[in-house]
């Protein structure tokens, strides 16, 4: 946004880490001491040092991406230093079993460090954290996920396909298209789109037996649709982005509280049960982490392209600034669901959008002068029959494809 006041507390934030940072002898600053790492390698039970200590990791990454902090980029260079020094020397065993221990996105902090620095040592942790005994089964052609912990795996695969982006090796690729198989392919989801059970996955197509009060994690929720995005971005195909709004209506819209703002740490799928709320005081799960960032990341997920084309990916009422070939353009997205007021008895006087009869999305294009560029609209896989398009309210032919 450019605001002043936000990047003046993002930059307060990096002093007081880099106060830290120094007190600890120019490597360490985070919440949990060092030992934990060695006890989690020594095979000690430590419940996942890795995934506290990304936290704040990724909120560094975000400070210089975002917040241009120099100071920033200095911490998480030496702090980077540590975590060389320590898992390099580990033998590949002792090195897979700490891998085994939720490592949260670590692998994609490191892929955004070396993209960030092009430094050796940080292309070297990101195949040092690579967690190769699932990466090698997916390949492989196994079912590596079947109860398995879904949010330690999801991160994970995402640091493959941020991998991908920086190296440009296939092998990533290669990792993501089979998780995604895996995961979603091969596995089905529930109607809301969600896929866990008490937070592991769910076995292929078993998902009525695993209805209860812990379905559909919303961190899951929110790690598939970043999934889902790099395919979309990567491929061009609409399936990625369908599945994207269903999990947005079903999960990340559907776990917050209009009222509050409170988290749903689950989504209950069995009959009769209720959402349980956060609260403000006496909660805080890793889902109130995820709800701060799913929901400031709306405005990533409705348009794609290019200099050359705009893709409309997900019809919610927005506004594009863009630039086309020099140009400015701006389109205006307005999104509605239209009603004729049918005489259906079961609507129950509920009003005119009970029961929609379609959807209708207007799109307003405006530019300084004119420009050549093509626009892509996604079909949703939901929609019956023809759909209708129409140019300055002149009737056109479409033809409907995969890409």
């Amino acid at each position: 946004t450019g605001e002043p006041v936000l990047k003046n507390q993002c930059d307060e934030i990096v002093g007081e880490l880099e106060k830290c940072q120094e007190k600890n002898g120019g490597e360490w600053l985070f919440s949990i001491p060092e030992k934990y790492f060695r006890w989690a390698a020594e095979g000690s039970p430590t419940w996942a040092p890795h995934y506290v200590v990304h936290k704040t990791l990724m909120g560094l990454i975000d400070a210089v991406r975002y917040g241009e902090s120099a100071k920033a980029l200095g911490i998480l260079e030496h702090a980077a230093g540590w975590f060389y020094s320590f898992v390099k020397d580990l033998t590949a065993e002792a090195l897979g079993d700490l891998l085994d221990i939720e490592t949260g996105g670590m692998m994609e902090v490191w892929a955004d460090l070396f993209y960030i620095t092009g430094e050796e040592t940080h292309r070297e942790l990101i195949y040092l954290y690579a967690r190769n005994r699932l990466f090698d089964a997916l390949l492989n052609g196994e079912d590596a996920l079947t109860n398995k912990h879904a949010n330690t795996t999801i991160p994970e695969v995402l640091g493959a396909a941020r991998a991908y982006e920086v190296t440009g090796e296939e092998r990533w690729l290669k990792i993501v298209k089979a998780y995604w198989k895996c995961a979603v392919d091969d596995r089905g989801f529930y109607c809301t789109g969600g896929q866990t059970s008490g937070e592991i996955w769910t076995p292929p197509f078993e998902y009525a037996s695993r209805r209860g009060d812990k379905n559909q994690e919303h961190c899951t929720v929110y790690n598939m649709m970043r999934l889902a995005d790099f395919l979309f971005r990567f491929s061009g195909d609409s399936k990625y982005a369908d599945y994207i709004e269903m999990n947005l209506y079903n999960g990340i819209l559907a776990q917050q509280n209009p009222v509050t703002g409170m988290i749903s740490y689950f989504l209950p799928l069995e009959g009769g049960a209720r959402k349980i709320w956060g609260s403000k005081t006496n909660d805080f799960w890793c889902c109130h982490g995820t709800l701060v960032q799913a929901h400031a990341e709306h405005n990533g997920r409705i348009y794609y392209g290019d200099k050359k084309q705009i893709i409309v990916a997900q019809y919610i009422s927005s506004c594009l600034e863009t630039d086309i070939g020099g140009t400015p353009v701006r389109l205006e997205l307005e999104h509605d669901l239209v009603s004729t007021g049918g005489s259906d008895d079961n609507a129950g006087g509920a009003g005119e959008r009970h029961r929609p009869e379609f959807n209708t999305a207007i799109i307003r294009i405006t530019g300084e002068k004119p420009r050549e560029f093509s626009i892509s609209l996604r079909v949703p896989d939901w929609m019956e029959g023809e759909g209708k398009l129409s140019v300055n309210d002149v009737s056109l032919e479409f033809e409907v494809s995969s890409r």
